[in-house]
């Protein structure tokens, strides 16, 4: 992990004076907001052009990013002839991940896509495919990447400092992903419901820190609170030989979550995740509270990190390669035919 950091950072030397031509597809998820300050603040980024289904928010994204009406594209192929862009931001729906992918890999085109990494297993093993063919980059944001706290605690696990991991606890979630009820987010076609939003983050830290995939799966979920199709409350518990997972989703939450929604726990101590830091407690008397550092730019920025694994050579983080986003679908997946079963799952490489 700290190699692949120094590497992005040699990138980013390397690279500094080169620009990068950047396109954004597909405006469908929330975090493209968070990205138009990114884009146009890099000096490491040209914007070239962007495509969207939605006319309305194509304007809006054009505005946002700054670019001439010439520059807004009908399609993906109008934008790869027009546009020629190196890299593409795309926050498509989870569905949506995946033809876009197929689409500018053989072009040599490196993608960026959100989290989870698709809708299903058999999307995320497409885009797999596509992005090894293609010999591109294909990144998945992942926030909890960019988190100090979480790497802080990962550097602690690493170091004994809890004993043996044996238990990886996870809650998130909202009020729900706005009151716009024909979202896609409300649409299980698409990818949507509150075990693929939020159960997806407890799923790949946990496969992150037991290094593997579970060998059992089950899940609950429920809607119980939203007039949606989809569930806006799930539950999933996994087991590894070495450990168990217990992830919560909730669509339905009104206020501030009470204490930490994260806790590692090992057999000499426990890792509860507070917003700038770790509460690390060994024992009656033996608390305490530290603060992660700041992380440098290639390890805080999704797109400055893309671009500096681009430019070196390197792998993304490990959570956010192609390949550990694949193995979370298939966890996920599993959950989902555990909720539509009522029977826990067994999972092959488990």
């Amino acid at each position: 992990m700290r190699t692949t950091a120094r590497r992005c950072r040699k990138g980013m030397a390397a690279m500094a004076g080169r620009r990068w031509r950047v396109a954004v597809v597909d405006g469908s998820h929330g975090h493209v907001n968070g990205h138009i300050r990114r884009l146009t603040t890099n000096p490491q980024v040209e914007l070239v052009g962007l495509t969207d289904h939605v006319p309305e928010r194509a304007e809006r994204l054009r505005a946002a990013l700054g670019l001439d009406p010439r520059q807004v594209y009908a399609d993906l192929d109008g934008l790869c002839d027009g546009a020629r862009p190196e890299v593409v931001i795309c926050c498509a729906s989870n569905a949506g991940h995946a033809p876009v992918v197929e689409a500018l890999a053989p072009r040599g085109i490196h993608v960026m896509v959100e989290k989870p990494f698709a809708a299903t297993l058999e999307q995320a093993e497409r885009m797999l495919r596509a992005a090894r063919a293609g010999r591109i980059h294909l990144m998945c944001n992942w926030p909890v990447a960019w988190s100090p706290a979480w790497r802080l605690a990962r550097r602690l696990v690493d170091q004994g400092r809890v004993g043996r991991l044996f238990e990886v606890r996870h809650r998130a979630g909202h009020n729900g992903p706005g009151s716009d009820f024909s979202s896609w987010f409300y649409r299980a076609e698409d990818g949507g419901g509150a075990l693929l939003d939020f159960c997806s983050y407890g799923a790949h830290l946990s496969n992150w820190f037991f290094g593997a995939l579970p060998s059992v799966v089950t899940a609950l979920a429920a809607t119980l609170v939203k007039p949606v199709a989809v569930e806006d409350n799930a539950v999933v518990a996994a087991l590894w030989p070495q450990g168990m997972g217990v992830w919560e989703a909730t669509w339905s939450r009104v206020g501030e979550e009470p204490g930490p929604g994260s806790v590692l726990y090992g057999t000499a101590g426990t890792l509860a995740l507070t917003g700038g830091g770790v509460h690390l407690s060994v024992g009656r008397g033996g608390a305490q509270q530290m603060t992660a550092e700041p992380l440098v730019e290639a390890d805080a920025d999704p797109i400055a990190h893309l671009l500096a694994a681009i430019g070196s050579g390197a792998a993304v983080h490990p959570l956010c390669t192609a390949e550990m986003g694949r193995d979370t679908q298939e966890v996920l997946e599993a959950a989902r035919r555990a909720v539509a079963t009522g029977q826990a799952q067994r999972l092959s490489r488990g």
